[in-house]
């Protein structure tokens, strides 16, 4: 079962030259999309869109 979404985008930060991953999170399918093109409409990032499913507790 879905229980919501993780947005992860990387970029370059600077002056330290090295790539800083952050993360956003949404509870539905379409706020993470409108998230997703958010980032990519504004900057020249490499996003996804990451599925957070609820662990199965088997008795």
């Amino acid at each position: 079962m879905i229980i919501g979404y993780k947005v992860e985008y990387a970029w370059w930060k600077y002056p330290v030259d090295k790539l800083a991953i952050h993360k956003k999170y949404a509870k539905t399918h379409e706020q993470a999309m409108e998230i997703f093109h958010d980032i990519l409409d504004s900057h020249y990032y490499c996003a996804r869109v990451i599925p957070i499913e609820k662990k199965a507790v088997i008795k």
